[in-house]
This record gives structure tokens, sequence and C-alpha cells, in this order.
């Protein structure tokens, strides 16, 4: 047929359709590492397949890629425990690491875009919601240590005093508290040993009548990483009476 015949699409399906001289997982990964093949024929071959390359590429990226926050190491390890906790190798055998028995498979490829997808959801909740919250990304460690806001919540007649949570049931050494507003910037924040904390007058003075606010917080270990994050709390202070 003649090239000029062929969709973008013909094109891209035929360039990337895997051959039987294609390379071997162990040589997709020296060629992800950046390695030289060592093999002249198979090195002339990764030159020219684009299957070997995007393959390569795509292990490269994944083996390479950094979490750039807590949120998004917890969501990351919640996916390799998912991925890990049915290992594909024989009773007595050495075991294969996950990734290669993804990529071995005839639709390893599709598999490996459908985890990239999948983490890069993770990147996007870890990232603040559309509505102006934060959205938590519950992992293995989150649920089992899990913390709930107790007060304020809901529409309360003047300003609070005090938040309170119920605490971690994990051996948290502290708590960050954090006040947000809508744009899930925080107006005050504060560290605290149990299970309350104080608000000053000067946070206090910033929730203004019917302002949308919310409180999370974090449950730190004695390093100060975070261990758990409760879901943020809504409230708003409605002046009785105030004409508005």
């Amino acid at each position: 047929m003649d090239l000029k015949s062929f969709t973008d699409r013909d094109l891209v399906v035929q360039a990337h359709q895997k051959t039987e001289g294609c390379l071997s997982i162990a040589q997709l990964e020296t060629a992800a590492a950046g390695t030289p093949l060592g093999d002249d024929a198979a090195q002339q071959h990764l030159a020219a397949c684009p299957h070997c390359q995007s393959e390569a590429a795509l292990m490269a990226e994944y083996l390479n890629a950094a979490p750039v926050n807590a949120e998004e190491v917890a969501a990351v390890k919640q996916i390799e425990h998912s991925l890990t906790s049915h290992p594909s190798w024989r009773p007595g055998s050495k075991p294969v690491a996950w990734w290669k028995t993804l990529f071995a498979k005839p639709t390893g490829q599709l598999a490996a875009a459908g985890l990239a997808s999948v983490l890069a959801l993770a990147v996007y909740l870890g990232a603040p919601g559309r509505d102006g919250r934060p959205v938590v990304v519950e992992n293995d460690t989150v649920r089992s240590t899990s913390i709930e806001g107790v007060e304020p919540v809901g529409d309360i007649s003047q300003p609070p005093q005090i938040l309170r949570w119920r605490a971690a049931a994990g051996p948290a050494a502290g708590y960050r508290v954090r006040i947000l507003d809508v744009d899930n910037v925080a107006i005050w924040q504060a560290s605290a040993k149990s299970n309350q904390v104080e608000i000053p007058a000067s946070a206090r003075a910033l929730m203004l009548h019917k302002k949308t606010l919310f409180w999370q917080i974090d449950a730190l270990d004695a390093k100060g990483a975070t261990l758990a994050q409760s879901v943020p709390s809504q409230f708003r202070v409605v002046v009785p009476n105030s004409g508005r």
C-alpha cells in the first residue's frame, strides 16, 4: 500500500506494532537505564524500531518518576501495593518485578498506558479540588490512623474558640492544623500535641459572616512527616439578626 494512502492513525498503529525481532524485557530495562545493550544487532534494532523505543521510553519514565509531595507518595505506594498483591511467579521460583510482567504481556503497552493514567490521576488527586477543597488520597496508612474533625462543623453563631478532633489511632507525635478559605489558602495554622487547639483572636476576626471556611488536621510523626490527614471539615459563621 502506498504510504500516502495511510491515515495518521494507520501510521501510528503500524509503527508501534511488535515484531519477532523486538527486544526482550531485560534488554528494554537496559535501554531504559540508558546503558548500551552490548549487542550490535539489538542496538541497531532499537534505533530503528518505534515499538521498542516507546516501550523503553515508557519504562524509563515510570522507573524515574519522582512524586513531589506526601499525597503523591501515598498514592503511588497504594498502586504498587495493589499491583504486587497478586505476584506473577511460581512457588520456588525467583520473584519477578511486577512491572516486568506488565511489559512482557502482549497488551503490555496498553496496560502500561493505563498505569500511566492511574499515576496521572494520583497526581491530580494530590492537588486541590475543583471546588477549592483539598482532596485526600486514601492509603493503608491513612485508613489505619484516621482523624475526624469534631468541632466546629456546619453553621455556627459566632467564631469558634477552639478546633477539636478525634485523635489518630496510630502513634502520632503531634498534629498540624490549618484553617483554609474556599481557594485552599490557609488563613491560619498551628501545631498541637493533643486533639484540640485554641484559635487566636486574630484568626477569629477573619471568620466573616457567611464566609465558608474549611479546617484540616495532619497527624505527624516525630520527624514531622505526615502519617494521616483528615477529610476537610466545613463551617461558617452565621450571625443571628445580622441583616445580611
